[in-house]
């Protein structure tokens, strides 16, 4: 089992590259057998995008993505500092704080 620390040190091999390209790959062209995921395709990329791209076109820029990139992100991602996102019914921080302490303790 890889950890993100292993990950920083020593990225992603090709033939994990490969196989992640494969199942996005194999995901797409799976998914213009369904009905749903076709809509669904076609909802996201009109709300993201405003435009459809063909599935081929897709597939192209998939194998296109090269392991410098993907390290790219990878460092770009996971060096920076944590941020960590709460939602609730909190009407301010002292009262979270009190809530995390109460149950750690």
């Amino acid at each position: 089992e890889t950890t993100l620390s292993d990950l920083l040190k020593h990225g992603i091999s090709d033939s994990e590259i490969q196989r992640g390209k494969g199942q996005l790959r194999g995901g797409l062209v799976l998914g213009q057998e369904d009905t749903t995921s076709r809509m669904t395709r076609i909802a996201k990329a009109e709300l993201i995008t405003g435009e459809l791209p063909p599935v081929d076109q897709i597939l192209q820029r998939v194998d296109a993505v090269t392991s410098e990139e993907i390290h790219q992100v990878i460092d770009d991602l996971f060096t920076q500092k944590p941020i960590l996102g709460v939602a609730g019914p909190y009407k301010s921080v002292r009262e979270f704080q009190s809530s995390i302490k109460r149950k750690v303790t």
